[in-house]
């Protein structure tokens, strides 16, 4: 198993937390479950194996992921079983950073696995030919950096609004007040929030609870010793039922069975959630799954 990883060159870094590539041979159809983002990414399928991508609301009909597909903000839990040889590669989005390269709003794409070509037409199967056709990981690499430059789409910069409310969102405690952000802002609520919906996919209160969500996670994986109440109260919940709440709506877990997952993680779930999901902060700059149940939802520090 092999995991690369590069951050990209300017002016694509403005937009792209990085790019990632992953190959293992005889991968095991183990369970994984991808947990809420606000990043969008782009997957590549270089192998002839697929990936089935199931909703957590349906376990018995899946997605599959066979040539190039778009994965939308997450605001609820996914699965993904991988099957047979591996070998995808991908762009993480920052939050916000995919909306000059698709020129709609991301908020068409929330909680959606679409084909590429449903998006971009038949530039996607050409782009994935060139991958492929590259020979080493760096060239790939080269090639989807190429191709992504060719996109950008003029007048589509970070509206001001918006980098203002993701600065202060970033900067305040979790309980700073969305709605006094967003009057400081001098921009009304329903302009921020079309601001949101527009680059981010989500509004300002999910994105801050994925935030949160994302911070806690972090800690889960430090291997922390720290009483749940008083990770609940650092990360601005007043009382023990809101925190089981919000854990259990975004991973289908308690708390306590949350932690014990992430640290029990292997290097293959570790590469998984490393590869398909980002910190949101972009304040620095085939029947029934019957499988094993994984979580794949570690959060990666901001390039």
């Amino acid at each position: 198993m092999t995991l690369i990883k590069q951050i990209p060159s300017k002016p694509l870094s403005d937009y792209i937390e990085h790019y990632w590539m992953y190959e293992a041979a005889e991968v095991a159809c183990v369970q994984q479950v991808l947990l809420p983002t606000v990043s969008v990414a782009l997957v590549v399928n270089l192998s002839r194996n697929g990936m089935a991508v199931y909703d957590r609301h349906d376990t018995v009909r899946s997605d599959g992921l066979s040539g190039c597909a778009v994965f939308g903000p997450l605001t609820e839990y996914c699965y993904i079983v991988p099957r047979g040889d591996a070998a995808l590669l991908g762009v993480q989005f920052k939050p916000g950073g995919a909306f000059p390269f698709f020129g709609f709003p991301v908020a068409e794409l929330e909680n959606q696995r679409l084909p590429l070509d449903a998006v971009w037409g038949p530039q996607a199967a050409e782009l994935r030919d060139r991958i492929i056709a590259a020979p080493t990981p760096a060239a790939k690499m080269e090639v989807v950096e190429r191709f992504l430059l060719a996109r950008i789409q003029p007048g589509t910069e970070a509206h001001p609004g918006l980098l203002f409310a993701l600065g202060c969102m970033a900067r305040l405690p979790y309980t700073g007040g969305i709605s006094r952000i967003i009057d400081r802002s001098g921009y009304s609520h329903r302009r921020i929030n079309q601001l949101f919906r527009r680059e981010i996919g989500v509004l300002p209160k999910a994105y801050s609870r994925i935030r949160r969500f994302q911070d806690i996670l972090r800690l889960a994986h430090h291997d922390t010793a720290l009483p749940m109440a008083e990770i609940a109260l650092n990360h601005g919940y007043y009382d023990q039922a809101h925190f089981i709440h919000d854990i259990r709506d975004f991973s289908g877990l308690s708390p306590s069975e949350l932690f014990r997952c992430c640290r029990r993680l292997n290097a293959l779930q570790a590469a998984v959630c490393d590869a398909l999901q980002a910190r949101p902060d972009r304040s620095k700059e085939t029947g029934p799954i019957r499988t094993r149940r994984h979580i794949a939802g570690k959060p990666t520090d901001a390039g």
